[in-house]
């Protein structure tokens, strides 16, 4: 007798092999198949009688987890330290350019051309002036398959003097203190599996000190220059659950903390062009941008035997940045007001891939696992608008909102104002 197999039933039929096969192998299923691997390599060199080892050949079998708490416990935390870093970097040297941009002052007559009254005249005060800058930003990272998401909250304060030592040549100097805090987003709910809200934090205090100058060079044109440094204090805390693989026993709870240093530099060079027209301003501008940022190696503590070394963290780009702006003037009874509306492309011309190198505490071995992050989006564009003020008895002023967008995996709002006054 002859057995009539058609294509659709041999489908079934491979499919259910396979499925059997699949369920019969250890990480099949893994969320993160490469930390399950290097979880059962370092379960092999445990320190006796610690808690690493009590979750290896206690709580489970080797080390093998579910496929939701291997993703809970993977370090990618570790990956958004040099990126915050680097962010927060950045945003501090756009503000010190609204401050240069305001110090300045642009060639532009007012809405009154018979008054020969410019925004040089305006804003460019002799002499030595103080000068105080705030901004205020959000950061949101989106989630990805390879990468956390979380949202940073950020505040920088800066004061500082200027000198202009002619009608074309400014310097100047500012001490800083930024905060920001970073808080990652919970665990999505699994089987037998109830993560938090979060997944941990992490908090920057960091003191800086950055020298700018700016100077016409010709007609309508401007080169400057900027030089920042910063030094950082981290606290970090990592939030995971470490589960089993039957998923038959409670999760435990696996919470680190540790405290690390770091630096940031950034160096920045920019030239413009500026056109006006009655009240009415056009410029034209490019920028370049080095930025680097180091993050001290550190331990974790507590965690519940899962606490770990992560080395030391070196991040770095160069930034290219190309904008259009367009201000007029308006003169009222209590000052001139000049209203601007910007749009910049910015280029990151040597990007690579976050990555961090970490090992168990308890690990005799020392056994490195590599943490890799998403390949970077290298073009985004940034739009805002400001405006800037001069007001009787040498004070002058600005307010400026700036949005990232097009970027694949960050949002970002920031808002920056400052004064400054002649001394």
């Amino acid at each position: 007798m002859r057995t009539n197999t058609s294509p659709q039933r041999l489908y079934h039929s491979t499919q259910l092999l396979l499925l059997t096969f699949c369920i019969s192998m250890t990480n099949c299923f893994a969320a993160a198949p490469d930390f399950q691997d290097f979880l059962f390599g370092a379960c092999t060199s445990a320190d006796p009688n610690s808690d690493f080892d009590t979750r290896c050949n206690v709580d489970s079998v080797g080390g093998d987890l579910s496929g939701d708490s291997e993703d809970s416990l993977v370090p990618t935390q570790s990956l958004a330290n040099g990126a915050n870093a680097l962010a927060e970097t950045r945003s501090r040297i756009k503000a010190l350019r609204a401050k240069m941009q305001e110090e300045r002052g642009e060639p532009n007559e007012t809405e009154d051309s018979s008054s020969s009254t410019d925004t040089k005249t305006t804003f460019g005060t002799s002499g030595i002036s103080l000068l105080f800058n705030a901004t205020d930003g959000n950061l949101e990272r989106l989630k990805t398959n390879l990468e956390r998401g979380y949202e940073t909250t950020s505040t920088k304060i800066q004061l500082g003097l200027d000198y202009r030592i002619n009608d074309d040549w400014l310097m100047g100097a500012l001490l800083g203190w930024d905060k920001y805090d970073t808080r990652y987003e919970g665990a999505a709910p699994g089987r037998n599996f109830i993560p938090g809200d979060s997944e941990g934090s992490s908090n920057a205090d960091n003191f800086n000190f950055s020298v700018f100058t700016t100077i016409v060079i010709a007609d309508n044109f401007y080169v400057d220059a900027l030089a920042s440094y910063s030094s950082s204090n981290y606290t970090f805390r990592r939030i995971g659950l470490f589960q089993e693989s039957t998923r038959s026993t409670p999760t435990i709870d696996v919470i680190t903390s540790a405290n690390t240093d770091g630096d940031q530099l950034a160096l920045s060079v920019g030239t413009g062009w500026d056109k006006s027209y009655g009240a009415n301003l056009i410029q034209v501008y490019g920028r370049l941008g080095r930025f680097s940022s180091s993050v001290d190696p550190y331990s974790e503590t507590g965690g519940a035997g899962f606490a770990m070394s992560i080395e030391n963290k070196d991040s770095s780009e160069t930034i290219a940045t190309a904008g259009f702006k367009y201000s007029r003037s308006i003169n009222t009874d209590f000052g001139v007001l000049v209203p601007q509306i910007y749009a910049e492309y910015e280029n990151t011309l040597d990007s690579e891939v976050s990555r961090s190198l970490s090992s168990f505490v308890a690990d005799a071995s020392g056994t490195r696992f590599e943490t890799l992050g998403d390949t970077p989006d290298e073009t985004s564009a940034r739009l805002g608008v400001a405006i800037l003020g001069s007001f009787p008895d040498g004070w002058t002023g600005f307010i400026s909102v700036n949005k990232l967008s097009g970027n694949d995996y960050r949002e970002e709002l920031r808002i920056t104002a400052g004064i400054r006054v002649e001394l």
